[in-house]
């Protein structure tokens, strides 16, 4: 189940990038993604 999140994350994630090419969304998505396990389990 996380892992179908991530990869959905991931895909929104690059979807964002091509949509808004900005330089403030790619370090945020980065982000998010390198920290996605500590996030989840900050919510749990």
């Amino acid at each position: 189940m996380s892992t179908t999140f991530f990869n959905y994350f991931k895909y929104f994630c690059q979807a964002s990038v091509c949509l808004a090419p900005t330089k403030e969304i790619v370090p945020l998505c980065t982000l998010v993604v390198n920290n996605f396990f500590d996030i989840i389990l900050t919510m749990l």
